[in-house]
């Protein structure tokens, strides 16, 4: 399903002579890549990368690594085009090159990786400290995280409202028995860290610059690249100021998901994470309250009944089922994540 998806997104880009002429690249060939194409240049290889936000998003995007490079290196870096820019607005569409980082992908089963990776956050967030100021005193575009007593209310009411209309269906499909039969359960999961959340310090430490740093927050193994042991960070498309602990967040949660909430694994990241930029207790406890909302269900909820994605009946449902027998796993986690973090 997903190959076929990126060659619809693939069969959407320009790849006219007119448009390589106008970027000011040499192209000799051109191959696919997942959703972007690289490009063999004279100057080596390049990723050409269209994208579905517009010059603010490209510029905080230019001018966030360019200062996190000024101490970690290791991350992607934008090319600039004839124009100057680092980006091309092309027939009403942008586009952004890079050079191609070569590499193996992390692999989530592997300790190693995930020590390194874990550090490699780390240095990121550390690296980062001070940005917001920094791109505020340039007049720059900082784009923020999105508070969490916000998302988990909207998440809420969202749910609450999907509730009403599905059950005015009069027929109703496998997913939507499903939703009817967990949707209270998973309301009352949310209210519990609405009350959680307004009872933590929270409201005081989105404010504290210390503990702010641009987030990734697609933190998948698929966007660490590792050559020699180093470890190259890519594709910041949603990157935001916020919480260094909500990145960490998203770090745990993909790469233990998979591994039926391995208690263990998510004490190892923090770990290793803390080693090199020290975690606080309150942070700590923020992310119990994350690990606690139920974003992977909310999730496929969401896009199935707003129908955010083009996929097929079956693979939704398929999805649907899965982390529902998944999040069996995550309720004993979180149990024991008093107990061992």
């Amino acid at each position: 399903m997903s190959r076929y998806l990126e060659k619809d997104f693939l069969c959407s880009y320009d790849l006219s002579i007119g448009f390589f002429n106008n970027i000011g690249v040499k192209v000799k060939d051109v191959q696919p890549l997942r959703k972007v194409f690289v490009l063999k240049t004279e100057e080596g290889d390049k990723i050409l990368k269209k994208v579905d936000y517009d010059q603010n998003k490209i510029n905080f995007i230019e001018k966030s690594l360019k200062y996190i490079n000024k101490t970690y290196p290791n991350t992607m870096r934008l090319n600039k085009f004839s124009n100057e820019e680092n980006y091309i607005k092309w027939k009403g569409e942008f586009y952004i090159v890079m050079d191609k980082i070569t590499g193996i992908e992390a692999s989530c089963t592997n300790p190693i990786d995930l020590e390194i990776c874990a550090k490699s956050i780390a240095k990121l967030h550390k690296a980062s400290k001070g940005l917001k100021n920094i791109l505020e005193k340039e007049n720059s575009i900082v784009i923020m995280g999105e508070d969490l007593a916000k998302l988990y209310s909207e998440a809420r009411e969202d749910l609450l409202e999907i509730k009403r209309f599905v059950c005015s269906y009069k027929y109703k499909n496998e997913f939507d028995n499903l939703f009817i039969e967990n949707v209270d359960r998973y309301v009352k999961e949310i209210e519990e860290c609405e009350r959680l959340l307004s009872k933590s310090n929270y409201n005081n430490m989105k404010n504290d610059e210390d503990i702010l740093a641009l987030c990734h927050n697609d933190l998948a193994h698929h966007n660490f690249l590792i050559e020699n042991g180093e470890v190259n960070i890519i594709d910041f498309d949603y990157s935001s100021i916020n919480l260094r602990c909500v990145d960490l967040s998203d770090l745990i949660l993909k790469w233990i998901k998979n591994s039926a909430f391995d208690i263990d694994k998510a004490k190892f990241i923090i770990d290793s994470y803390d080693e090199v930029n020290p975690i606080r207790k309150d942070e700590l406890e923020l992310i119990k309250i994350l690990l606690a909302f139920p974003r992977d269900i909310y999730s496929i909820i969401r896009v199935y009944y707003h129908k955010e994605k083009s996929w097929e009946y079956e693979s939704y449902l398929n999805k649907f089922k899965v982390k529902l027998e998944n999040d069996i796993y995550r309720k004993s986690f979180l149990k024991e994540y008093n107990e061992k973090i």
